[in-house]
């Protein structure tokens, strides 16, 4: 644990250290090419001599302290494994835009009218793609070195369940963690068990034992509701000086609405609903008109060929007009392209027992009512490219629930009413977590867990996940 800290300090050092260097950078370069490369009238002459900047050096001291104070309070002077390099980098570019906004501030307040106005814009532009830049190329170079086993930490994972399932899955899709799990301990598995890959070493109670026998860094803990595992294990955890993580359940919990305070010495965790709101619904639906708009541009040609298709295929309708729930429960027409034979409707009662998905949902793998143009359709999702009409008429957006049937809603009782707080989406973390293939309480929880923790981040995640899923129709029938 003292290595580590000395670890994390030598880390911190490093980052204040190299930011400072391309801060200096950020500021100097944009100056020495205002100052230094002039137009006479008829071409750009450079100047052999750099001028001191008197005038501009205490604006820069100010701002670049600034910045780093910035950058400090965004814990970006830490070695955060768990945080992507789009998201490092839209944190670089928030510290940058506050501190060039109180910098630009008081260059209005004190009129100082010697400052160029666009040095100072090169200079913030330096600034975020220096940073940025820089990072980025940190943060590579750290996860190769971690790939091949540096400072890699042993895991040791309490409690089995749903929550175990998810984190397992979730740990090895990111190995740049560097978390490697070397078993489970619970009290309800059998001893040598393999759960999802790791293996059950034993029971709760065998903690200390295993802890010292594997050399355990971290324990990460998927059963906090259990008050008296919990405190057992913190006492044990701090005597053998291992860190400890609790693992709430991702689809109540949204650790961007959690909040620690105190009230004198004693400590008040408040949880707040995430909702979205005033920003949040203009940037998504600006992003929604802009891709749909887009969409309908780019894909009317496959519109037309496909609905030449359809129709010389069947004769039937090119379309499928099916009503839905939208955003607080209002209906709404979602389009598709028809992907199932003409008579599709009469068959259903004698499909109906033959149903291979749990819940409401009627799915089967080998649907005798799709056509074989609608196979195709379906494998690739193009039956969903009319409904980026209802995204640009701002009945769904491009990421969001997934828009059941009205019958699939109204004949299931449970607690699904948040799923309908926003509008539905084209595409989802249902989407990218197995399509199909997912149950539909999974499919409700993969929906919940998008609203509590949504993000514009998490939109353009989602949709970057989404295109290999569609290219390979994996999990679509």
């Amino acid at each position: 644990m003292i290595k580590q800290k000395q670890l994390n300090l030598a880390a911190y050092a490093l980052y204040a250290i190299t930011d400072t260097f391309f801060i200096i950078l950020s500021f100097y370069l944009p100056y020495i090419v205002r100052w230094n490369i002039i137009y006479t009238g008829e071409q750009y002459v450079a100047k052999l001599f750099l001028p001191t900047p008197d005038q501009y050096f205490k604006l820069y001291v100010f701002w670049g302290i600034i910045t780093i104070l910035s950058l400090s309070h965004r814990r970006l002077y830490k070695t955060d494994r768990l945080l992507s390099i789009a998201k490092e980098i839209w944190f670089v570019i928030k510290a940058v835009l506050y501190s060039t906004l109180i910098a630009g501030l008081v260059v209005f307040f004190i009129k100082a009218i010697h400052i160029s106005r666009l040095v100072f814009i090169l200079n913030f532009i330096s600034l975020c793609a220096l940073l940025s830049l820089w990072r980025a190329v940190k943060r590579i170079t750290i996860r190769h070195l971690v790939l091949k086993g540096y400072n890699n930490f042993k895991i040791l994972i309490i409690g089995v369940g749903n929550i175990t399932k998810e984190l397992i899955a979730e740990i090895q899709k990111h190995p740049y963690t560097g978390w490697k799990i070397e078993g489970i301990l619970d009290d309800n598995e059998e001893r040598g068990k393999l759960f999802y890959g790791c293996k059950i070493l034993g029971k709760i109670s065998d903690f200390e034992k295993i802890a010292r026998q594997y050399f355990i860094d971290e324990i990460l803990l998927t059963i906090p509701e259990d008050k008296q595992i919990r405190m057992y294990l913190l006492g044990l955890a701090k005597e053998l000086n291992i860190s400890i993580k609790i693992i709430p359940d991702p689809s109540e919990l949204s650790v961007e609405t959690l909040s620690i305070d105190k009230i004198g010495n004693m400590p008040i965790i408040g949880y707040s609903i995430k909702e979205l709101h005033g920003a949040d619904l203009l940037e998504k639906r600006t992003m929604d008109i802009a891709i749909s708009f887009i969409g309908i541009i780019l894909f009317l040609p496959l519109f037309i060929i496909l609905s030449i298709i359809i129709k010389l295929s069947d004769g039937g309708s090119v379309f499928y007009i099916s009503k839905r729930y939208g955003k607080k429960g209002e209906f709404f027409n979602l389009y598709k392209f028809r992907t199932m034979k003409v008579n599709a409707d009469s068959m259903i009662e004698i499909l109906i027992d033959k149903n291979e998905k749990d819940g409401p949902i009627f799915k089967i793998k080998n649907d005798p009512r799709i056509s074989k143009i609608g196979r195709f359709l379906r494998k690739y999702s193009l039956d969903e490219l009319p409904q980026l009409w209802n995204v640009f008429k701002g009945e769904m957006s491009i990421v969001g629930p997934r828009p059941l049937p009205l019958g699939q809603v109204e004949n299931y009782d449970f607690n699904q009413l948040k799923r309908l707080t926003i509008k539905p989406g084209l595409t989802g973390l249902w989407q990218i977590g197995g399509r199909s293939d997912t149950t539909f309480q999974e499919l409700i929880n993969y929906d919940i867990k998008y609203i509590s923790n949504w993000s514009l981040w998490l939109d353009i995640y989602i949709m970057w996940k989404t295109i290999p899923v569609v290219l390979t129709g994996k999990g679509a029938y």
